[in-house]
């Protein structure tokens, strides 16, 4: 299991950070460093879908957006 730090806006407008833990593997790619999720080596989805999971986790429903992604090494 992975574990990532993640940092986004949530629906009122400020910043927040909490712990995603997930099967897949999240990293920047190309040259714009967009955020995507892989299964593997299969790319299976972006910021939304990490935003979506993260959401999953927490058990409720809000408009965020993930900015930034940091594996968590403790």
């Amino acid at each position: 299991m992975n574990k990532y730090k993640i940092s986004y806006y949530n629906s009122g407008g400020y910043k927040a950070k909490g712990t995603l833990e997930t099967e897949y593997t999240i990293k920047k790619e190309g040259k714009d460093n967009r955020l995507c999720i892989f299964h593997y080596d299969k790319k299976i989805g972006y910021e939304e879908d990490i935003e979506k999971l993260f959401l999953a986790q927490l058990g409720w429903h809000e408009s965020i957006m993930v900015y930034d992604v940091e594996l968590d090494e403790d």
